[in-house]
Order: C-alpha cells, then sequence, then structure tokens
C-alpha cells in the first residue's frame, strides 16, 4: 500500500511541475489540456520507476566519478525519451529541458 501511495504522490508532483514549468518556462510546450498534463506525468513517472534505475546501474562508475552530477544528464535523458513518446510535449530548447530534468529530479528525490 506504502508503494502505491509513493507512486501516487510522485505522479501527483510531477503533473504539477510540468504545469508550472509550462506555465512559467517559456521552453517547454504542453498542448491539450488537462489530460495531456496527467498522460505526461505518467509517462515520466513510469521511466522513472522502470527505465531509470536501468540508467543509473549502467552508468554508476559515471555517477561515481562525478560525486552524483551525472544524474542529472539521466533525468535529461528521461525527459527527452518523453519528449520523444508524447507528441503533446515540446521542449524549444536543451536549456529548459536541463532547467525542468534538475527541478524534477530534485522533487522527484524528496518524496
Amino acid at each position: 500500500m506504502h508503494f502505491l501511495a509513493r507512486i501516487f504522490g510522485k505522479l501527483l508532483v510531477n503533473a504539477v511541475l510540468l504545469y508550472g514549468a509550462s506555465t512559467y518556462f517559456s521552453g517547454l510546450t504542453i498542448t491539450g489540456g488537462a489530460i495531456s498534463f496527467l498522460i505526461a506525468a505518467l509517462v515520466i513517472t513510469l521511466l522513472n520507476i522502470f527505465v531509470k534505475p536501468v540508467f543509473r546501474f549502467i552508468t554508476a562508475p559515471l555517477v561515481w566519478l562525478t560525486l552524483g552530477l551525472f544524474l542529472i544528464v539521466i533525468n535529461v535523458v528521461i525527459l527527452w525519451i518523453a519528449d520523444i513518446l508524447l507528441p503533446s510535449i515540446e521542449f524549444a530548447d536543451y536549456y529548459s529541458l536541463v532547467i525542468l530534468s534538475i527541478i524534477i529530479g530534485i522533487a522527484n528525490s524528496l518524496l
């Protein structure tokens, strides 16, 4: 039960962060309304649950060598995969992708 509550919390946090980022950053555009935000948050949450641990395992030496800074690159790759999978998400530039990946990484690590 605790696991499902944690997943639902991450889903909710990702949806709120995507909404806030699309509102305040001009580099992120999500079209389609509230359903698109929830679908995007679901995809990002699922990628963080299933794909991110594999990336962390594969790149563990790089994470150790950079004292964890390589996790930002992993978060960027996760958002980039979500951008490829969902036509409703569009990042204008790499800078907004990096900033949003840092914000989502910090928020998800706090949960």
